[in-house]
């Protein structure tokens, strides 16, 4: 969404795994690519001097207080992100929803924040 104007990391608090297949479709419908990912600890990222952090849950949030950088960070809480109780079709629908509202919030932030990107 922000052209390049940004390079963007992503980190989860707990131990890295593969990326869920619900999630791997959910991403495909718009085109995204991740099949071959895993999830980064956010220990990878201590070394890097980030001018933001962006957070979406309570956990991440807590967590990335502890990076010895002091970005500027936004949290934006969502539903629980590891929704592991639900299957199927409920499942792609509740991630479908978690994903539209990333996109909104991650559009606005760019909107805000990074003013000069081409691609929004």
């Amino acid at each position: 969404m922000a052209g390049d104007s940004a390079e963007v990391c992503s980190a989860g608090v707990q131990h890295p795994k593969r990326v869920s297949a619900q999630i791997i479709k959910i991403l495909n419908e718009d085109g995204i690519d991740i099949s071959g990912f895993t999830s980064h600890s956010l220990q990878e990222y201590r070394h890097i001097d980030f001018d933001y952090i962006l957070t979406f849950d309570n956990e991440s949030e807590l967590k990335s207080q502890h990076l010895p950088s002091k970005p500027v960070k936004y949290h934006y809480e969502f539903d629980d992100l590891r929704q592991d109780a639900i299957s199927g079709q409920e499942s792609l629908d509740y991630y479908r929803t978690i994903r539209e509202k990333i996109k909104k919030s991650m559009r606005n932030f760019v909107k805000e924040h990074l003013s000069q990107a081409n691609a929004i």
